[in-house]
């Protein structure tokens, strides 16, 4: 079973960023990147079929479709089984981090941009362990 790291931001220098980051941290060595939320709708959409996990690291500001829109899909998605998120925002602002934390699809907010320490604390959650192994 494949795992696959997905990173969602409008933004591409921290698109650019958060890659170095899940990649020198051993997350992944090949994360999905994705200008927006859409376009990263589509391809989980594509890969319906395909047995496999979804860690997305997931904006919340982009315009069309923003992070809050995108996690209300996630719950309805049928891989919504396979898929964690983790809201990565420059939000510092206490009701985003708890209305992300609300969320049933959200496991986690981080401050962007994401740092290696923030990366590596992951590996202490069971249910992202298994990203840093495949």
């Amino acid at each position: 079973m494949a795992h696959q790291v997905l990173i969602i931001d409008d933004d591409e220098i921290a698109l650019f960023l958060h890659e170095i980051v899940i990649t020198d941290c051993g997350l992944s060595s090949t994360p999905k990147t994705f200008t927006s939320a859409e376009s990263a709708l589509l391809y989980l959409n594509d890969h319906q079929n395909i047995a496999g996990h979804y860690l997305i690291f997931l904006d919340i500001n982009m315009p069309k479709m923003d992070g809050w829109e995108f996690a209300e899909k996630i719950k309805t998605h049928p891989l919504r089984e396979q898929i964690s998120v983790i809201m990565v925002s420059s939000s510092v602002e206490k009701k985003d981090r708890e209305r992300a934390l609300s969320s049933e699809v959200i496991s986690d907010y981080l401050i962007k941009p994401l740092k290696e320490h923030q990366v590596l604390m992951l590996q202490d959650q069971a249910k992202f362990n298994a990203f840093f192994k495949g």
